[in-house]
């Protein structure tokens, strides 16, 4: 019994925060249970995960999910399939029902009632699209901008029933909004690497990395729903576990998830290798949303993956998968990187 091919930290920040791969992670929204992906014999199924027992329950005819949120009630696992169909598990009457036959990346909006994914046409650009959860039915369409590209899961914003985008064009990262029947560009810079929506819908945040992170680590802005106002965050230039100075050795930001409250935030970064010709060192932190306090937690130096950590709904726990050579892991820590455990160690196949 192992965890499928995770999405390795090396190809993650190669390509960005593209959270379509094997091996992501979602905390129950009670905090009391992890879901992910896994491989039991030659099946891959979705398994949960007692965060206290460290017991494993598999989910029956679930299938491989490269994607998965719970939804806020917890009784329900939205997941997109290897074949790249966007499911519904309905923990309770342990039932799979198919929600659309194409879907990349999707997230829970309107209090549950609906999801809302990215669909690729036939023609390589990409549509949002709603999804009635009751029904399993489109109920509304938007063409993103052609040759918009989306990087992140959707943003479910709360306010008016806006939907915020990360998406891609010529190698230029930006943010979208999507409402009122059209999706428009907010930003202009190109170098977005993370956005988030508060809890009340009023606001988003999003990070931008810099062109020398030696010099500069990361910007972050907050955008007012309703006002319809941008300002800049502050944050230091240096972070002293990242970049305390021109000598460091860190290469760039590439990717930047927020927790839920807006008090931290998992960075993933390269930097050059103290060997000449080596390859790039990938590493994954947990810093606060001031840059005070910065942690690492996990990197591919000793050959091992891992998926992008995620943070449970109260902010106050990460857990990752990781996958070496002999065993895969489960693992838990606080917010800040500390009092790190690992749940379940299993020996690899």
């Amino acid at each position: 019994m192992k965890p499928c091919v995770v999405l390795k930290l090396s190809v993650l920040v190669a390509v960005g925060l593209n959270l379509a791969g094997c091996g992501y992670v979602a905390f129950s929204p009670d905090g009391k249970s992890l879901a992910f992906s896994w491989r039991k014999g030659k099946a891959d199924e979705i398994a949960m995960i007692d965060l206290e027992s460290g017991k494993f329950t598999d989910l029956p005819n679930s299938g491989e999910a490269t994607y998965l949120q719970f939804a806020s009630s917890g009784q329900r696992i939205a997941y997109q399939s290897l074949e790249g169909e966007l499911m519904l598990y309905d923990l309770r009457a342990g039932r799979v029902t198919k929600v659309a036959d194409s879907a990349e990346l999707f997230t829970w909006a309107e209090e549950d009632r609906r999801l809302v994914a990215f669909e690729r046409r036939l023609d390589e650009n990409y549509d949002c699209v709603w999804f009635d959860v009751p029904t399993r039915r489109e109920s509304a369409r938007l063409n993103l901008p052609e040759g918009v590209k989306p990087t992140l899961p959707p943003v479910a914003i709360g306010y008016n029933g806006s939907i915020g985008i990360v998406g891609d064009k010529d190698g230029k990262a930006e943010v979208y909004i999507a409402e009122f029947g059209k999706v428009s560009k907010l930003t202009t810079t190109g170098d977005v690497v993370g956005l988030a929506a508060s809890r009340d819908g009023r606001e988003i945040i999003w990070a931008r990395r810099s062109r020398n992170a030696k010099y500069i680590l990361l910007s972050l802005y907050r955008y007012d729903m309703q006002m319809r106002s941008v300002r800049k965050m502050d944050f230091p230039e240096h972070v002293s576990a990242l970049n305390p100075g021109a000598r460091s050795r860190i290469k760039e930001v590439v990717a930047v998830v927020f927790s839920p409250d807006w008090n931290r935030m998992i960075v993933a970064a390269r930097f050059e290798p103290a060997k000449k010709g080596a390859s790039l060192i990938q590493r994954l932190f947990s810093v606060s949303i001031d840059g005070r306090q910065a942690r690492e937690i996990a990197s591919d130096r000793g050959g091992k993956d891992y998926n992008m950590p995620a943070f449970s709904w109260d902010s106050r726990k990460i857990a990752m998968l990781s996958m070496g050579d002999e065993f895969s892991k489960v693992i838990l820590s606080d917010a800040d990187g500390s009092n790190r455990r690992v749940l379940r160690s299993l020996k690899s196949d």
